[in-house]
């Protein structure tokens, strides 16, 4: 029997370990004294259980009640980011034993396989009691873990070299020799196929899924009893995997895409795996949880507040909200990102990280000399719950009215930042897949900067909390980018129009009618819009980029990658917007305490703004490789009426420039000044000695002292006409 390993299990764990690998030559350096080798092996071993019954996997093998083999592996790229502790512990960086140093060396060859890859499980240790060993269990373990978990690549390095070539016969490639260990790497198997509208598949669901309830129809399905999956918990939407042996009874239902949709925005996707299976039988898709986490389950019924709204309700859409944002601390973003793991959301990081290698080419001005790709860094901080409320409402009656209706249930989104590490400039993505959140009251609520999150069990803004929680701020005006899996035909152009214009969708006979934007109409009135191809409209207004096609529909990995390109376009212009802002606000602060300053501190300051922020804009006016990609930067910028920010950060350099050139007169002029005020001096004195010599001369007294007087009003009328300049070129 296959079980988890549990609390009262560890110890036993621990002393087979030991019995395994206590004559093991890759453990010989921790004691030449075998009981002491026991002894920290038991050690070793007791805390590994641990760490694989926390953050991975520990299962071990029962016959008739004694304890037979035991098996322990990890989520790699999972347990380093969530525990850097337990890695250190499982793989110590230092040198200060011969052990350790082994196991450093180790580390860095698998680093160079692995490398960015996170979806790896890494078999840390198997082992078998010598007495069951040559009958098939250490094989069948490997096998089932191979089976159970079809969507991960597996990695382990084996210090028996007998081991070997049982790995080769599953499958393994031997990669090399490390430190006396084999590396071998495992990879996964399931093949690349794609989900759409022209074919129907089946979904796994739990055996109590209430399917008329949540499809609202009789639908198609079957009972079957599959391997490896059970219940996240009693009622549950999808899975978790599991090496045990017994089989667990589901439903296996025949859906469209459509449907699938509707079930993904249910569940929240952003927590979980979705692994796809061919057979001959046709495509089976099933979800697994990634961690223990409830992201609440969304029914048709539980859109509320909009019951009525069957049209936006039916739209669902992937979301993608961006912020051009100002941060104070590095380390503590990086903090954050690296101690938060999130498969899914990895793969969006390393789609956009392909983007900006492959898609982009040199800075115009390269004012730099690190290159722009090198200046980008991302990370995942974690999930936010999101709630739409209401406007409050105008009255008359000197009650303040406060409406504090909720608008849909709370979604938890992800959030994503790309920072420039050479500025404290970024951007904030806002992620969403197959999102819940009623679409057009999403954008008028980012519109009106009146986005709410719940934060320890109260609705606060989300610009409060994102400064609160990573001393992020807005510097910008936030672009909302969605990804829409249908035909143009399938959605009206008024719940177009309502998205574009960032307006509430009213239907027919509801409050203000349909948004009859001039503009915006005649946008639509393009069946591909901005598109350069004929397999998608793309439609850009003001802050909204929206994309439609059926040939967006697909996989979460498919989809991520399609919409990557157009969010990595949104985010190098949020990177321009947010350099334009933060040096227009220093400018302005500069200007408003102009008078404060003396002229050398002016001089300082202009130099610093320029340095900090004018050279970063340029710097981010960035070229595209293919001509594609520079036409669709420049389509959004035009609609993101990023020219306008961009003459007024012109105009404002040029008043610096020319503030600056005034003031380095000012002081090549206070040089003069000391001189003419030298002059004045000594031609007093020699108006007075020229006084006294002659006696009772009036005259020559006259003459002289107009000079003075003379002198001193040059000077007046000097300052008065540099501060005349000044607030002429500021108009």
């Amino acid at each position: 029997m296959i079980r988890p390993i549990e609390q009262q299990d560890v110890e036993n764990i621990a002393c087979l370990a030991a019995e395994c690998f206590l004559d093991d030559v890759f453990y010989a350096d921790l004691s030449d004294n075998l009981v002491e080798r026991n002894r920290i092996l038991i050690d070793l071993f007791s805390e590994s259980v641990q760490i694989c019954m926390k953050y991975g996997y520990a299962y071990l093998v029962e016959n008739d009640g004694i304890l037979v083999a035991f098996c322990l592996w990890f989520d790699y790229g999972f347990l380093r980011k969530k525990s850097p502790e337990s890695f250190s512990f499982i793989f110590p960086s230092g040198k200060d034993s011969v052990y350790s140093g082994k196991i450093y060396n180790e580390l860095l060859e698998i680093e160079k396989w692995i490398e960015t890859n996170t979806e790896y499980l890494y078999l840390l240790a198997l082992g078998v009691k010598s007495e069951f060993r040559r009958r098939g269990i250490a094989r069948g373990l490997v096998q089932k873990i191979i089976d159970a978990f079809p969507q991960y690549n597996l990695f382990s390095d084996i210090s028996n070299p007998n081991s070997v070539a049982l790995y080769e016969s599953l499958g393994f490639e031997v990669l090399g020799k490390q430190e006396g260990c084999t590396l071998v790497r495992y990879l996964s198997q399931v093949e690349s196929c794609e989900l759409s509208s022209s074919e129907d598949f089946d979904l796994l669901l739990p055996i109590d899924f209430a399917l008329e309830d949540f499809f609202h129809r009789e639908v198609s399905y079957a009972k079957i009893e599959v391997s490896y999956l059970e219940p996240v918990r009693q009622g549950g939407r999808c899975f978790r995997q599991s090496l045990c042996d017994n089989k667990t009874e589901v439903y296996s239902v025949r859906i469209s895409y459509k449907d699938l949709l509707v079930y993904q925005r249910a569940i929240n996707i952003l927590n979980c795996q979705e692994v796809i299976q061919k057979s001959e039988s046709g495509i089976t898709v099933y979800y697994v949880v990634l961690r223990e986490v409830d992201f609440g389950f969304l029914g048709k019924n539980q859109f509320l507040g909009l019951t009525l709204k069957t049209n936006e309700w039916e739209l669902i859409p992937d979301v993608y909200v961006s912020i051009p944002i100002v941060y104070n601390n590095f380390y503590r973003l990086k903090d954050v990102g690296n101690s938060l793991s999130n498969s899914f959301i990895h793969s969006l990081l390393r789609a956009l990280a392909f983007r900006t290698k492959y898609e982009a080419g040199i800075p115009v001005k390269d004012l730099n000399e690190c290159g722009f790709k090198e200046r980008i860094l991302r990370f995942f901080l974690g999930y936010v719950t999101i709630q739409i409320l209401s406007e409050d409402e105008i009255v008359f009656s000197g009650r303040r009215k406060v409406s504090n209706n909720t608008i849909g249930n709370p979604v938890t989104i992800a959030l994503v930042i790309s920072i420039d590490c050479m500025t404290n400039l970024g951007v904030l993505h806002l992620v969403s897949m197959s999102s819940a959140i009623p679409v057009t009251q999403l954008l008028d609520s980012v519109s009106r900067n009146q986005l709410n999150v719940i934060f320890q069990g109260r609705n606060i803004n989300l610009y409060k909390y994102l400064k609160s929680e990573f001393g992020v701020e807005k510097m910008g005006v936030a672009k909302s980018f969605l990804s829409l899996p249908y035909d143009r035909t399938e959605v009206s152009d008024d719940l177009l129009a309502s998205i574009l214009f960032c307006e509430t969708y009213y239907e027919a006979g509801e409050s203000l009618g349909t948004v009859e934007d001039r503009e915006i109409r005649t946008i639509l009135q393009q069946k591909y819009g901005l598109a350069q191809y004929n397999y998608a409209s793309v439609y850009a207004y003001t802050s909204v980029v929206v994309q439609m096609s059926s040939s967006l529909e697909g996989s979460l990995l498919s989809r991520i990658t399609k919409e990557s390109i157009t969010l990595f376009y949104i985010e190098l212009i949020l990177f321009e917007e947010a350099s334009i802002q933060a040096a227009n606000e220093q400018i302005v602060s500069f200007l408003t305490n102009l008078d404060k300053y003396t002229p050398d501190v002016v001089l300082r300051s202009i130099n610093e703004i320029i340095s900090d922020y004018v050279q970063s804009i340029e710097f981010w006016d960035i070229q595209m490789n293919y001509p594609s990609s520079k036409k669709s930067v420049d389509d959004l910028r035009e609609a993101f009426k990023i020219k306008r920010f961009q003459e007024l950060i012109r105009r404002n350099k040029e008043l610096l420039l020319t503030i600056y050139q005034i003031r380095s007169d000012i002081i090549d002029r206070k040089e003069a000044a000391l001189l003419s005020s030298a002059g004045v001096v000594l031609a007093g004195v020699s108006s007075v000695e020229a006084i006294v010599n002659c006696g009772n001369n009036p005259i020559l007294y006259v003459v002289l002292l107009f000079i003075v007087v003379l002198l001193i009003w040059k000077r007046l009328a000097f300052n008065r006409l540099i501060v005349r300049k000044i607030h002429k070129r500021g108009k």
